[in-house]
């Protein structure tokens, strides 16, 4: 699996990253420490986390490869993605979308949020 990421993304991302940060892919279905309450729903939800090794990422047992190096998912949430993605910045909601080459748009809302514990 690859993820292309637009300059205007990576711009973004790197903004949050520290030396030791390193960048998560969460499908947010309330699995490990770090994700959210899972709720009931037909929509897929996808979080770039920035986190340190001060976080608990434990559930985050798969990679994928990106523009920016390894980005580590849950090994599972693959299932909800294509094999070559795109993320881009949504200009309209200045918010980031997650793109694949055979779905589609797989969710036109990427948070962006930075767990860093300084």
């Amino acid at each position: 699996m690859y993820l292309k990421i637009s300059e205007d993304a990576k711009s973004k991302i790197m903004k949050l990253m520290g030396n030791d940060s390193e960048i998560l892919l969460d499908f947010d279905d309330g699995v490990g420490a770090l994700s959210n309450e899972g709720t009931c729903t037909l929509d897929s939800s996808f979080r770039m986390l920035v986190i340190d090794d001060q976080n608990d990422s434990k559930a985050y047992d798969g990679t994928i490869d990106s523009d920016l190096g390894p980005i580590r998912v849950k090994e599972y949430s693959k299932t909800y993605m294509d094999e070559n993605m795109q993320l881009v910045v949504n200009e309209r909601f200045n918010s980031l979308a997650l793109h694949g080459d055979n779905s589609g748009l797989l969710t036109g809302n990427v948070t962006l949020e930075s767990l860093v514990k300084n």
